[in-house]
C-alpha cells in the first residue's frame, strides 16, 4: 500500500489466530495442510466484499454535492466505474481467523450444525507462513471514522494522478485508466474494511496479491453451494514432512460431545499433531 494509511496494517496479533471449520475441514487441514483462501468475490456472504465500495460510492455522492467541476468529473467517473465493477474483474484470494475461538455467531455462522471445530493456530507461524508464501497478513477495520479517512486519503490521491495524467481541464479523458492503477488498493480496502456489526468477530485476513490471469494454473475451484468457487491452497505447514502446528481445538456445540471429546484428540495424535493447550469443549448447549 502506498497511502497515509498504511501503518495501520502494521499491527500483529498477539494471541492465537482461530479458523472455524467442520470435522470433514479438521480432516482435510490437516491431512492436506493446507487452508481454502477463497477468491474475495465468492464470499458467503456477498456483501461483505462490497462494503468497502458502497461506502466509497457514499462518499463520493456526499463529495459531489460541493465539488468544483473538474473534481466533479472526476468523482462522477469514479462513481460509474465502481458501479460497472471496475474492480470485479481482477482476483483476491482471503483466508479468515479471529481473536475468538469461541463465539456462538461464528458457530451458526460458518460451520455446520453440530459438526463444527475452532482450530487455534500458533499467531507467529501464520504470519511467518503468509509472508513465504507472498500473502499478508491484515487486521479488519471495523470503525466507521477510520474507514472514512482511509477512503478519503485514497480519493486524494486518485484526484493527484488525475491531474498529472490529465495537465489541461478541457476535456478531460474519462479517467478510467486512472482508476485501474488503483485497483489493488481497492480491492485491499475491500477486503478489510468491513461493517461495525461484526466487531465482535475481531477477524484477521491473511489476503493474497491481485492475480488479473483468470487462467492462473494456482487458482482451483471447489463446488459452493450455487456456483464454483475459485480458490488458492494456503499451506499452513513450512514443509510437507511437517505435521501441522495447532495451539488449542475448540469442539462446538453438538449432540455427540463425549465421543468427539474422545475421537478427535486421538485422530490428531495418530496424525503426529499434539495440541499445545489441548482439544477443549466450547461449553455451548446444544440444540437440535
Amino acid at each position: 500500500m502506498r497511502h497515509s494509511y498504511s501503518p495501520v496494517f502494521d499491527a500483529v496479533p498477539v494471541s492465537t489466530l482461530y479458523h472455524y471449520t467442520s470435522l470433514a475441514g479438521l480432516k482435510e487441514i490437516v491431512e492436506e495442510q493446507v487452508l481454502w483462501a477463497s477468491n474475495a468475490h465468492y464470499m458467503s456472504d456477498m456483501k461483505e466484499i462490497q462494503h468497502a465500495q458502497d461506502f466509497l460510492i457514499a462518499e463520493i455522492v456526499e463529495m459531489l454535492a460541493h465539488a468544483a467541476p473538474y473534481e466533479a468529473q472526476v468523482l462522477g467517473n469514479l462513481r460509474h466505474w465502481l458501479i460497472e465493477g471496475g474492480i470485479s474483474r481482477h482476483q483476491i484470494f482471503l483466508c479468515s481467523f479471529t481473536e475468538e475461538g469461541n463465539l456462538l455467531s461464528q458457530w451458526r455462522g460458518y460451520t455446520p450444525h453440530g459438526l463444527g471445530v475452532s482450530l487455534g493456530f500458533p499467531t507467529a507461524d501464520i504470519v511467518q507462513l503468509a509472508t513465504a508464501q507472498g500473502y499478508r497478513l491484515v487486521q479488519c477495520i471495523y470503525d466507521a471514522e477510520l474507514q472514512r479517512r482511509m477512503l478519503g486519503s485514497l480519493i486524494d490521491a486518485i484526484f493527484e494522478a488525475a491531474h498529472r495524467l490529465t495537465p489541461t481541464r478541457e476535456q478531460p479523458s474519462p479517467f478510467y485508466e486512472v482508476f485501474e492503477t488503483f485497483t489493488d488498493e481497492l480491492l485491499f480496502l475491500s477486503a478489510v474494511l468491513k461493517h461495525s456489526s461484526f466487531r465482535e468477530e475481531r477477524e484477521w485476513r491473511v489476503i493474497s496479491p491481485v492475480y488479473r490471469d483468470l487462467r492462473d494454473p494456482s487458482v482451483k475451484y471447489r463446488i459452493g453451494r450455487f456456483t464454483l468457487i475459485p480458490y488458492r491452497e494456503f499451506r499452513i505447514t513450512s514443509a510437507r514432512d511437517h505435521p501441522v502446528r495447532i495451539d488449542e481445538v475448540i469442539v462446538g456445540p453438538s449432540s455427540s460431545l463425549a465421543l468427539s471429546m474422545d475421537s478427535i484428540p486421538s485422530y490428531l495424535a495418530s496424525q503426529g499433531v499434539h495440541p499445545r493447550r489441548g482439544v477443549h469443549s466450547c461449553g455451548i448447549p446444544y440444540r437440535g
